[in-house]
């Protein structure tokens, strides 16, 4: 989070979310990776304390910015309220309209940024569906320029009535989809915390993810 207001005798408490650019600066264009190690170096400047999502957030942080571990405190993001079971009959009428109602599914909510790695799951999910797997693959969340691009790669793959675009949905939706799913995949390639994993454990869910 950024400082918007700062006087010597005021103290700051900073929220860190991730350092991504640090580890994958290819997914990033020059200017972006400038701003955010001049972003990063002002809070170590100005920052009383900081708040970490995870450890590892905190352990990166204070590895490339070289910041007093004892001024970070971890805090774990948590699973949304607006997450409730559906009763069955509630989970039927969600998923009917979606198409997914009897279907068995891998669930990835993400949006189509580079390092949340949608080109190498479908890759895999191809691989998956060639070894005889009935299995289908929902995918929610913003593709923005992306949606050509994967249109076309499930295309390709002959996986047009087994991958399932649905974008943004309700929180009524996201429920019902977790609690129908056969599993969250994740692969995403860095991560300063990933809340979808705890919600897929608040279902009870099992997980595939990259480390």
């Amino acid at each position: 989070s950024a400082i918007s207001l700062f006087r010597e005798d005021l103290p700051v408490v900073c929220q860190i979310n991730d350092i991504q650019h640090e580890y994958y600066p290819q997914f990033f264009t020059p200017e972006e990776n400038i701003h955010r190690t001049s972003f990063y170096k002002n809070v170590c400047e100005k920052a009383t304390a900081l708040v970490a999502i995870s450890q590892y957030t905190k352990d990166t942080f204070c590895e490339k910015y070289a910041f007093p571990a004892e001024r970070i405190q971890v805090i774990h993001l948590s699973v949304q309220e607006r997450l409730l079971r559906l009763s069955k009959a509630q989970k039927e009428a969600v998923l009917e309209p979606l198409g997914l109602s009897g279907k068995r599914y891998f669930y990835y909510p993400a949006n189509f940024w580079r390092h949340k790695n949608h080109d190498v799951l479908l890759v895999a999910f191809n691989m998956l569906v060639k070894q005889g797997s009935d299995a289908h693959l929902v995918l929610t969340g913003s593709l923005a320029d992306a949606r050509q691009t994967l249109g076309d790669a499930v295309r390709q793959m002959g996986l047009t009535e087994r991958v399932h675009f649905l974008g943004y949905v309700s929180d009524e939706q996201l429920a019902a989809i977790f609690q129908q799913c056969h599993a969250l995949v994740f692969p995403s390639l860095f991560e300063g915390f990933g809340i979808p994993l705890v919600e897929a454990m608040s279902f009870d869910k099992p997980i595939v993810c990259s480390n």
